[in-house]
Formats: structure tokens, sequence, C-alpha cells
């Protein structure tokens, strides 16, 4: 019950007062309080920005590309399950398991090398990593 009258309270009240609105995101930005998901709070300023309509998000490319790879694990998992469930069948003929399982086969090994392919094309070159700047002592 209460989820139903804090959701309803949530649509009849000013965005900004709400708990996604501008009030609660700069309150945690100054208790920074990070986000459900893990990733750091909004900072003060991109908060206070906020109560003039303007959401500024920060960019964290490693965490993106990780998120992205975990996700793409994920539906990788997915599709192995569904793969087994759909095997367990048992009033699948032999043509109709057959052809399942070959597109199963198909559809995994498609997913498999898009997520390589993405490792590959997201990776920093170890040259970068190892590069010292003229800013760096040493």
């Amino acid at each position: 019950m209460m989820n139903v009258l804090s959701y309803t309270w949530s649509l009849g009240m000013p965005s900004w007062i709400t708990p996604n609105g501008a009030i609660s995101k700069t309150v945690n930005a100054f208790q920074d309080i990070p986000r459900t998901n893990g990733s750091p709070s909004d900072t003060v300023p991109q908060a206070l920005l906020r109560f003039v309509g303007v959401n500024v998000y920060g960019l964290d490319t490693e965490e993106t590309v990780r998120r992205n790879i975990k996700q793409m694990k994920q539906e990788i998992q997915n599709i192995k399950q569904r793969h087994v469930y759909r095997m367990a069948n048992e009033s699948l003929t032999a043509e109709e398991r057959e052809s399942a399982d070959l597109r199963y086969y198909e559809l995994l090994m498609r997913k498999i090398n898009e997520l390589q392919q993405y490792q590959v094309d997201t990776a920093i070159p170890k040259y970068i990593l190892d590069k010292q700047s003229k800013f760096q002592d040493g």
C-alpha cells in the first residue's frame, strides 16, 4: 500500500520534489550517496543544474564498457538457458529438435563473436597505458 501511495504521490507532485527530482539529487550529491546501481552520485554542480532543467551526466567510459560486457555475458547465459529449456521439451520431433539446436548454436556463436569484437574494439592499447606523461614524475 505504501508503494502505491508513494507512486501516486510522485505522479501528482512537481518533478523537482520527487525522489528522482532536483532536491533529492542535490541532497545525494552533498552527502555523496552513490546511485542504486553503484555508480557515483552527481557532483554538486550537476545536481544544482537540475533546478534549471539541465541534466548533465559524467562519462565514465571504463564503467560503461564493464556494464556493457556484463550485459552481453548475461545475454549469452540467457540464450544457453533457453536452449537447455527448449531441448528438454519432449514433445519436439527429432527434426524440430535438430532445427532448434542449430538455431540456438548459430545465435550463441553470433553473440559470442559480438562480445569478443566489442572487447577488442573497446580495449585501450597497451602502449597508451604504459605511456608516461611529461607531467608525471620520473
